[in-house]
Formats: structure tokens, sequence, C-alpha cells
């Protein structure tokens, strides 16, 4: 269940440290897999896009999505959106995301420490939101140019 470690509310006991490590190695991978495609084959890619993956799923794997780091993924979606495309759909997940963490902190903050029905809800949409908005970032991920 929920408690506190270190001044902030945490999920202890279960399968926690089985999907923090899958987390760590998901994000290992999402790095190694851009370090490949940008260096190794020189791929190129939209750099606002590859950033806006990059912190989507770093948040998205990371063990702490406190509400104040959406404003990360605000920035650089807008920046995406201005491209157009994929990554313009992007930014309106991130904006919904940021308006459901809005019920998060400081709205409905007790029910989420409680793990009480209507924070985990929220949660839940904030997070499917984010995954949403990541989804529409890799398939904007297409290659501009490819050099040998």
């Amino acid at each position: 269940g929920p408690g506190l470690s270190y001044g902030s509310y945490e999920v202890h006991g279960g399968p926690v440290h089985v999907v923090t490590t899958i987390g760590t190695v998901l994000t290992v991978a999402l790095i190694v897999g851009f370090v490949y495609a940008l260096w190794v084959r020189r791929v190129l890619l939209e750099p606002a896009a590859v950033v806006l993956v990059l912190v989507l799923g770093s948040m998205l794997f990371a063990r702490v999505l406190s509400p104040q780091y959406l404003a990360w993924p605000l920035g650089i979606a807008a920046l995406a959106s201005a491209r157009g495309g994929a990554a313009a759909r992007s930014a309106w997940f991130v904006v919904g995301a940021c308006a459901v963490t809005h019920l998060d902190y400081p709205l409905a903050f007790g029910t989420i420490t409680r793990a009480d029905l209507v924070g985990v809800l929220i949660l839940l949409v904030r997070d499917a939101l984010l995954i949403a908005a990541a989804g529409w970032a890799i398939k904007a991920l297409r290659p501009a140019v490819e050099t040998a």
C-alpha cells in the first residue's frame, strides 16, 4: 500500500521492486535505442519529437511522476506541435494530462495518498493521456533523411 518515504508518498510491497527494475531497464533501452539510431545508424529525426519521446518515456518509466514534472513535456510538446503532424496531437494529450493533474494536486491529493478509487482513477487517466502523447510522439519519429 501507499506509505511515506523521504517525505514523499510511495507504493510499497508486492511487485514494486520488479516494476521499478523494469522501468529502469526500459529507460536505458530507450536511450540506447536513440543513441543507436542517431549516432550508429545516422538516422536524422525531428529533434523536438526525439526530445519529447525521451522525456515522456523517462517520466513514464520513472519511479516518481510528480505533478510539476508535467512542465517538461508541455514546453517540448508546444515546440513539437509548431511543426504540425503527429507531434501536434501529442501536445493536446500533454495539455489534457496537465488539466487532469490539477485534479491530482492540489484538489484531490488526499484521495491519492489514501489510494481511494477517485485518486487511482485520476492517476490512471493522467497516465493514459501521457502514454497516448508518447505514442503520437513516437509516430512523429519518421526519419527525415538517412545518411550512410
